[in-house]
């Protein structure tokens, strides 16, 4: 939870301090962002989503690119829409011990083909990994911006254990999407 914060207060005070004339910070729409997740076993396929994302952008004022992002969701606020699987989702994943999945942002690029990537730090079960996701942003008339992407993960490369039923673990991979919205802070 202290990193969490940390990156946090680092992203809005370099907003706030070092870009202050030339940038903007935005925050998550928690009514509308979302993250989810799916998951494959040998006898049923699954999702679960959390609507509970905490995130805060720096937008360049000039050219309205995104700098910087961080992103914190609790894992206990993903719902598969079964109790009994959410909760051998948080056992299997020490979510008492490591309560938070974190992102915070070393780069975006774009391509010349106007392909956006962002490169940063996935946290997971106290497991950090850089990570490079395609993604797609689009600024609306509000000037909320929207970011899609979609990647994959595997759980053994956080060192969690893929959950089991029957004594056949899921599979390994968690391919994940998420449609974040940002806009100003009032």
């Amino acid at each position: 939870m202290k990193k969490i914060i940390l990156s946090m207060v680092v992203v809005a005070a370099t907003a706030t301090l070092g870009f202050a004339q030339t940038t903007s910070k935005m925050m998550s729409d928690t009514g509308k962002s979302y993250v989810r997740y799916a998951m494959s076993h040998p006898l049923h396929d699954w999702e679960g989503t959390s609507k509970s994302v905490k995130g805060v952008i720096i937008v360049d004022n000039k050219t309205k690119e995104i700098k910087q992002t961080a992103i914190a969701i609790k894992i206990s606020t993903f719902d598969s829409h079964n109790a009994n699987r959410d909760s051998h989702m948080m056992e299997a994943t020490d979510a008492i011990k490591f309560p938070n999945v974190t992102f915070s942002s070393t780069s975006f690029q774009k391509d010349q083909k106007g392909q956006e990537t962002v490169t940063g730090d996935l946290s997971f079960h106290g497991i950090s990994h850089s990570i490079t996701v395609p993604i797609v942003e689009k600024t609306d008339i509000n000037g909320e911006i929207e970011v899609t992407g979609n990647f994959a993960v595997k759980m053994t490369d956080y060192k969690v254990d893929p959950p089991s039923l029957l004594g056949m673990p899921a599979k390994d991979n968690i391919k994940l999407n998420f449609d974040f919205f940002f806009k100003q802070r009032r």
